[in-house]
């Protein structure tokens, strides 16, 4: 018989993923979030999948500059 191994996953709030996922690029507060280049203005959204929408179409039009991977 093998020993079941017990592991621990972290569970990330919808605003947290979404830190994970764009904080490269935007200040992600909650209801809200700006570019981190400094074009336009806040991003204003009810939740987390909101704001996410608003973000993704943000980036599409303009992306934003990341740095460059070494």
């Amino acid at each position: 018989m093998v020993p079941r191994v017990r592991t621990r996953v972290r569970v990330r709030t919808p605003l947290e993923q979404l830190r994970w996922d764009w904080g490269e690029a935007y200040e992600i507060k909650k209801g809200r979030a700006r570019r981190l280049d400094g074009l336009g203005g806040w991003l204003t959204a009810g939740t987390p999948g909101e704001l996410r929408r608003l973000i993704s179409a943000d980036y599409a039009r303009c992306p934003v500059p990341r740095e460059a991977a070494p």
